[in-house]
């Protein structure tokens, strides 16, 4: 799933010694809401933490408002870390875990969610005049003159 070196879990049945339940406040945290933090995958990520260093994940069980019940998840970068992916924001309802150690109680450390990148297009405003064209005609002046034909009378004489 993403970093090298992570450890992609899905839900197992290897036996362990013992089980350990999320932290009874982090019930109900939402994605985008929570602490937010990094992951070592894109996407709506849920760390989930053990305390000390004697304990690890086996399996975690995630159960979520709109994703419902998630089980695959990966450690990274040790397995006293689990993180979860939903393909969405959602809301955390409870987590129980499959653990090696002591541990009996483990937490949400943070959420991911997806990095959005935000592109700012600068706004041009055009504005655009009618162009008005005006042709002037020089005025002409025609005169018309009747032709007018005179008789004058001859002399003889």
């Amino acid at each position: 799933m993403g970093v090298s070196g992570a450890e992609s879990r899905p839900a197992s049945t290897t036996s362990s010694s013992g089980s350990a339940s999320l932290h009874s406040p982090h019930q109900g945290a939402s994605n985008p809401g929570f602490t937010e933090g990094d992951c070592p995958s894109v996407g709506y990520g849920w760390h989930f933490v053990l305390p000390g260093n004697d304990s690890a994940f086996v399996t975690i069980t995630a159960r979520f408002d709109h994703a419902g019940t998630v089980t695959d998840f990966e450690s990274y970068p040790t397995s006293k870390h689990g993180y979860i992916y939903t393909p969405g924001p959602d809301t955390l309802l409870g987590a129980e875990a499959t653990v090696t150690g002591t541990a009996e109680r483990f937490v949400l450390s943070h959420v991911c969610t997806p990095s959005t990148t935000t592109t700012t297009i600068p706004s041009t405003t055009t504005t655009t005049i009618p162009s008005t064209t005006t042709t002037t005609i020089p005025s002409t002046t025609t005169t018309t003159i009747p032709s007018t034909t005179t008789t004058i009378p001859k002399f003889t004489g």
